[in-house]
């Protein structure tokens, strides 16, 4: 991190610290400590060229920021903006999982018309009809992990455990695209809790359930 501070490095810095901020911080810092930096990648990375790594930094702040205590209305603002910023530059992959990711935060904020249903991420930003096929015709692994991830916090957040359940399983077949990422510890986390939860109402047993789990 240090070396990509350096003016020589400048061409790689964005990409350098988003891979350290997205990969490592945040298994030994608070993720709200990554949300400035993060947007100093993007800035950074926009400036030298590196569309798609400025992209991914915008996505992961707001990913980092709707795991813990970021304002899901600045949240948004600031997605808005980012895919803004790279519309023109044909970042296919980057700004699908930012306005993926700008949908959620809008439903989760009930200013959707469109339906009620905080998990469906098709609406005002987001006009693929089969996400699923588009990344995979991108060869885009970690945009399902993410997508799995993101229905399967809506759906959790909002009780829907059998939702829940399947989203994440469905996202964690892609868990080897997503290791280390900021989602992957939460995703595992959000398929026990639905497990729990499921048994739970179903009157099971802690050893009935303790299998899945």
């Amino acid at each position: 991190i240090d070396l990509a501070k350096e003016p020589r490095y400048r061409m790689t810095r964005g990409r350098t610290e988003m891979v350290y901020y997205c990969f490592a911080h945040h298994w030994a810092h608070p993720p709200e400590t990554a949300w400035q930096p993060l947007l100093d990648c993007s800035v950074i990375a926009l400036e030298t060229g590196d569309y798609e790594f400025a992209g991914y930094s915008y996505f992961f702040r707001g990913l980092s920021q709707l795991a813990s205590s970021g304002k899901l209305i600045d949240m948004l603002a600031t997605l808005k903006k980012a895919a803004r910023s790279l519309e023109s530059y044909k970042q296919n992959q980057s700004l699908t999982i930012i306005l993926l990711l700008a949908q959620l935060c809008e439903n989760m904020t009930l200013q959707n018309e469109e339906h009620d249903d905080p998990a469906n991420l098709s609406g005002n930003f987001v006009r693929i009809e089969k996400l699923e096929d588009f990344f995979l015709e991108v060869q885009f692994g970690s945009g399902l992990f993410l997508m799995g991830y993101m229905v399967a916090m809506a759906n959790y957040l909002f009780d829907r455990t059998g939702a829940a359940t399947e989203a994440a399983g469905k996202g964690m077949r892609f868990e080897q695209t997503g290791s280390s990422l900021p989602a992957d510890a939460p995703m595992r986390m959000i398929f026990v809790l639905s497990h729990l939860r499921a048994g739970r109402e179903a009157g099971e047993s802690w050893f009935r359930i303790r299998p899945r789990v």
